[in-house]
C-alpha cells in the first residue's frame, strides 16, 4: 500500500515522527504488542509520499530524515492561486542551493512519476500530445 500526504507541506513530519516515536517507545508493549517496527521504519520505507511547498525552509532536513525519494513538489496548480503567482515556484526551487539538483529531479519527476506507477508509454504519450 501507497499513501501519499497532499497539500499539507510536509514540516509536519519531523514533529510527528519524534511524536510517534516517543509514544512507541513508552506505550506500544503495553498498547499495541503487535506492532513490532517504530513509527519511523512505516515513513522511511518508501512507501509513505508527501508533497513539500517549494519554499519550506526544513526542506533539507526533511529530505534526510525521511528519504528523498518520497517528497513530491507540492503545485496546487490550477487552485488557490492564480497563474502568475504558480509561475514562480519553479524557479524559486530551481535557485534553493540547499537542496540538490539530483534531489529536485527526484521531487518534480521521478517521486511523482513512481508513486503514480505511470509507465514509459504513459509518459511517451504525454509527450507525444505535447509535440516534444
Amino acid at each position: 500500500m501507497r499513501i501519499a500526504y497532499l497539500e499539507a507541506g510536509a514540516g509536519w513530519v519531523p514533529f510527528m515522527m519524534d511524536r510517534m516515536e516517543e509514544d512507541y517507545e513508552k506505550f506500544a508493549a503495553r498498547l499495541a504488542p503487535h506492532l513490532k517496527n517504530p513509527p519511523s521504519h512505516f515513513f522511511k520505507s518508501g512507501n509513505i509520499f508527501v508533497t513539500m511547498e517549494v519554499e519550506e525552509r526544513t526542506a533539507p532536513y526533511v529530505v534526510d530524515l525521511l528519504r528523498p525519494d518520497v517528497l513530491m513538489w507540492a503545485s496546487d496548480f490550477p487552485h488557490e492561486r492564480e497563474r502568475d503567482q504558480f509561475g514562480g515556484d519553479l524557479p524559486h526551487l530551481m535557485a534553493r542551493k540547499d537542496l540538490s539538483e539530483e534531489f529536485k529531479q527526484k521531487m518534480l519527476y521521478d517521486n511523482p512519476v513512481r508513486f503514480y506507477r505511470f509507465s514509459e508509454d504513459d509518459i511517451a504519450a504525454v509527450r507525444r500530445a505535447k509535440g516534444n
